[in-house]
């Protein structure tokens, strides 16, 4: 029996959810009691009896070993080729071979936790809206190889919004919605239209995002105010000999300054000041963080000013008032106060309906309980229409190059071009489908420089032997599928031949 999943991948932790009857479930990944999610996190142990034991999550985290560990795995997908030698294994891991091995361990779970085979297993997982094609496409590998089956990957914005409850209770609404997903790596941002009358129908408009979030502020935190406030402190803890007790000492001294961030923007207004207590080598070590440093740091950074053009941005792209939107904020990070207050200045007083915005456990997971009632719906539900829109631009292969023909932004939903006689010089020819993710023709077509492959469809040159020429038409019906319409001309009249479909949900690199 299928068992249907969200995964959500974050960068810092990973949450999944599963649909069971009239609902969506997170499922408890942890150690922790009441916890659903686990750091995003592996850990290369060797056992004494010599054999290596991959651990994920808390144990990885908490064994502090960071020599043998690799972190923020998915951040390392977006990375050419980027490897980390593992001395336990003696051998460098790469980023996929690191994210196979926690989506094994994850599938591993599932399978004990719903009494499943490792087949039954069906996924939606989620994606920044900025991940790059390469970030895509090494995810889907990563999940296929552990032997999950991917049914689609959507963007998190996207997939959040199918937790909210409220929109799909059967009552009657005419809606802007827009999601506001801030979390460890990423801020994501979904501009959707969502009408129920006889049925429910959810139409993406627009999406934007970035590449910055709690990983990102944690740094800043680090590096701008503790450095400089605790310079000598720190150079006496980093002054050790050995290399294994520095690196953990690095590791605590980060974990410590992400809990009193969290703390800071927790607490109520009254709460201005927090402190922890670093040990180590025999002495003890005080430091201090106040919710004021903390924010003029992110004042320097131009937060403020960075989320307010991302949702200009947003706004750019449709016809849709800010004043006609119903905002949905998501993620750990939009509970600092700091972003609540940008978010209040840009929308008005009324954008959190006048209550105090609070995130229980369920709500930080609302990426992969999203998933997995989407999920749910694009397989079982009838009454319900999705449209959304397709994170890159699609196109061919022209040379070398890649030849934008469906864009993104704004969005495009077709497009007649015409195929050259050199490229059907065989009995039978591939047109070639790519993504890209750079805002450019010249993007290259190899991965490296912005256009990622996804598929690709044979055609019989045969068919085409008495005409003046061909003409391809690439038409998206929906998130899914891409149609490409083969016609030939002859005499000025063109004539369709055959239509061949590829499958986006599964784009493979």
């Amino acid at each position: 029996m299928e068992k249907l999943v969200g995964i959500d991948f974050g960068a810092c932790n990973i949450k999944i959810a599963h649909w069971r009857g009239k609902g969506a479930r997170t499922i408890s990944l942890s150690q922790e009691a009441g916890q659903n999610y686990i750091p995003n996190v592996i850990l290369y142990h060797r056992k004494h009896d010599g054999e290596i034991e991959q651990k994920i999550g808390d144990p990885a985290k908490g064994a502090q070993d960071p020599e043998n560990s690799v972190e923020y795995v998915k951040r390392k997908l977006e990375m050419e080729t980027w490897t980390k030698n593992i001395p336990n294994l003696q051998r460098d891991v790469s980023a996929i071979d690191a994210a196979t091995d926690i989506f094994r361990a994850l599938s591993d779970r599932l399978q004990k936790k719903l009494n499943c085979e490792a087949h039954e297993l069906r996924a939606v997982i989620t994606i920044p809206v900025c991940s790059s094609g390469l970030q895509r496409s090494r995810i889907y590998q990563a999940a296929r190889a552990a032997g999950i089956t991917v049914e689609e990957i959507v963007t998190e914005p996207f997939a959040a919004m199918f937790s909210v409850e409220e929109l799909f209770n059967g009552e009657e609404r005419d809606a802007y919605v827009l999601i506001f997903d801030f979390g460890g790596s990423t801020l994501d941002l979904c501009l959707l239209h969502v009408e129920s009358y006889d049925g429910i129908c959810v139409e993406e408009l627009a999406s934007a995002g970035m590449s910055y979030g709690g990983i990102d502020i944690d740094a800043a935190i680090f590096s701008e105010i503790l450095e400089k406030k605790y310079a000598a402190e720190l150079q006496e803890i980093r002054s050790r000999d050995d290399t294994l007790e520095k690196a953990k000492s690095q590791q605590e001294l980060r974990n410590a300054v992400t809990k009193l961030k969290e703390s800071l923007f927790e607490d109520d207004d009254d709460e201005r000041e927090l402190s922890f207590t670093f040990y180590g080598s025999g002495q003890s070590y005080d430091f201090a963080l106040t919710r004021d440093e903390m924010e003029e740091m992110l004042n320097r950074h131009g937060l403020d000013q960075k989320i307010s053009e991302l949702l200009d941005e947003l706004f750019a792209q449709t016809y849709v008032q800010k004043d006609e939107v119903a905002v949905y904020p998501f993620g750990g990070t939009a509970r600092m106060q700091y972003v609540q207050d940008v978010l209040t200045k840009y929308f008005g007083e009324e954008v959190f309906d006048g209550e105090d915005y609070e995130l229980d456990e369920e709500s930080i997971a609302a990426v992969a309980l999203g998933a997995a009632h989407y999920l749910h719906i694009r397989k079982e539900c009838d009454d319900v229409e999705i449209e959304h829109k397709i994170p890159f631009s699609l196109g061919i292969a022209q040379g070398a190059h890649f030849k934008k023909c469906i864009e993104c932004v704004p969005p495009q939903r077709s497009l007649r071009i015409g195929i050259p006689w050199e490229t059907l010089s065989k009995d039978d020819f591939q047109v070639a489908v790519y993504q890209c993710f750079a805002d450019s023709e010249k993007a290259g077509i190899e991965g490296k420089d912005g256009a990622v492959y996804i598929g690709g469809v044979d055609v019989d040159r045969t068919k085409y032997q008495t005409a003046d020429g061909v003409l391809l038409e690439m038409e998206l019906s929906d998130s899914d599928h891409l149609w490409m319409i083969f016609s030939e001309v002859c005499d000025a009249e063109i004539r369709e031949v055959e239509r061949k479909v590829i499958l986006l949900g599964n784009a493979k690199e």
